[in-house]
Parts: structure tokens; C-alpha cells; sequence
């Protein structure tokens, strides 16, 4: 394992190691280093908001689970992984915190699945923000 830099007195030295033939080569960016570095000192809190449409459609909070709603003959149950907390403020909503990036986003991915947004009526859960392209019916086509 390479040596990517040092933290003293307030002052970061990127840093590859001792000098050897070819230590250029692979030897990567040392602000990405850096950056990993104070990453994992100070971790910030990553945040992805979702949004439940369809007459309908609703999430409920219970323990460590999420139970949907989504016009499905039967609740779907989602348990919460640890590594992230998830907050319900209403019925249509859903707040997913933690201090990965990753987590945050493969635990919105997998809520999403539940019931993806199709694009006549738009309904199903998607992100905040999200732009879901919408279709005509193949009555108006007439």
C-alpha cells in the first residue's frame, strides 16, 4: 500500500512514498487523496429525498421497516439498513441521511424499485426533483 500524504499540525503533504522506478505510474491525483483523507476525518451527512405519487400511495414508518402501500394486493415491507437513518415527515414523503454516499444511494435505489414511476400517469416513487418523461395513451394516437 502506498503512502498518499500526511496531516500535521493542520497541513496536508500528499505524498508518494519512497521515490522507485516507475512511481509516477498509478500514482493518481493527490487532491482525490486529500480529499479522501479529510473524508474520513470529518464524515458530512449525505441526504436523498423521495416522493411517493398515486391515489393511494403511502409509507409508513415502524421500528427499523418501512411499509408501503403501493396498490399492490398486500403492504411491502422495506427493512432499513443500519448504516443509514430514514425519516417518513408525511405519508408521501421519505428522507434517507447517512454518512456514506453509497448506502444513501443503494438504499434509495432499492425503494425506488419497489414500484418505479411509469410514464402514463406518472405514478410511483421517484426522487425529488426527478424528471419522468411522460407518454401519450394510445387513445389520443387516434
Amino acid at each position: 500500500r502506498r503512502q498518499i500524504g500526511a496531516v500535521d499540525d493542520n497541513q496536508v503533504s500528499p505524498g508518494h512514498g519512497e521515490p522507485r522506478h516507475g512511481s509516477d505510474a498509478g500514482g493518481g491525483c493527490p487532491e482525490g487523496d486529500v480529499g479522501e483523507i479529510f473524508l474520513a476525518q470529518y464524515p458530512s451527512r449525505c441526504l436523498a429525498v423521495m416522493e411517493i405519487q398515486g391515489i393511494g400511495f403511502r409509507a409508513q414508518l415502524q421500528g427499523k421497516k418501512i411499509v408501503f402501500n403501493l396498490g399492490f394486493s398486500h403492504p411491502v415491507e422495506f427493512a432499513v439498513p443500519e448504516t443509514v437513518q430514514v425519516k417518513v415527515p408525511n405519508q408521501t414523503s421519505i428522507e434517507i441521511e447517512g454518512a456514506n454516499i453509497e448506502d444513501v444511494g443503494l438504499t434509495a435505489a432499492r425503494i425506488r424499485a419497489l414500484k418505479p414511476v411509469e410514464p402514463y400517469k406518472g405514478k410511483g416513487i421517484r426522487y425529488v426533483g426527478e424528471y419522468v418523461r411522460r407518454k401519450q395513451g394510445k387513445s389520443v394516437a387516434k
